[in-house]
């Protein structure tokens, strides 16, 4: 995200303090406090529901500070990737009942809509932003994440753009 001009033109986002991506429980702890030190992260902000993170835990080093603050209350399909929740595990537990598939297929419009209008998802909003500010300001690179790094990451950098 560095480089990009602030709406007041007065000067751009600073490089190297921000890092979007996904999940990092796809390292093992040596390769996470590896790719920590490559890119000086210094503070993980975590976008996931509290269950998600339970299954998949960041295998983070101690001296990287660890945030939680899920955009969203529950699971959600098509977003959220809890163990049976996942589109591929749900096609298949209803393969003999398509009705029922088409019934829980979210309008992705809607949803990311309900994402930054929702009362808990916007102070959840809030406070991330506050965090990524708060970092920015002490110099500290700040890696955030949800599951893959495309639906609550992508929010979240609307949000934190200062161009929005």
């Amino acid at each position: 995200m560095g480089g990009i001009p602030f709406a007041d033109g007065k000067g751009k986002m600073p490089s190297g303090l921000f890092l979007r991506g996904g999940k990092l429980s796809i390292f093992k702890p040596k390769e996470c406090a590896a790719f920590c030190k490559k890119y000086n992260i210094g503070c993980v902000l975590d976008l996931r529901t509290p269950l998600e993170a339970q299954e998949f835990p960041d295998p983070l080093p101690a001296d990287v500070e660890y945030v939680q603050i899920p955009l969203l209350k529950d699971a959600t399909v098509g977003i959220t990737r809890e163990t049976g929740s996942d589109p591929l595990t749900i096609v298949r537990n209803l393969r003999k009942h398509p009705e029922k598939l088409k019934e829980m297929m979210p309008d992705f419009p809607v949803l990311y809509k309900q994402i930054v209008t929702d009362e808990y998802s916007v102070t959840q909003l809030q406070k991330a932003v506050a965090k990524l500010r708060e970092n920015a300001e002490r110099g500290i690179c700040t890696y955030y994440h949800c599951t893959v790094g495309k639906d609550r990451t992508g929010i979240q950098w609307l949000c934190s753009n200062p161009l929005v």
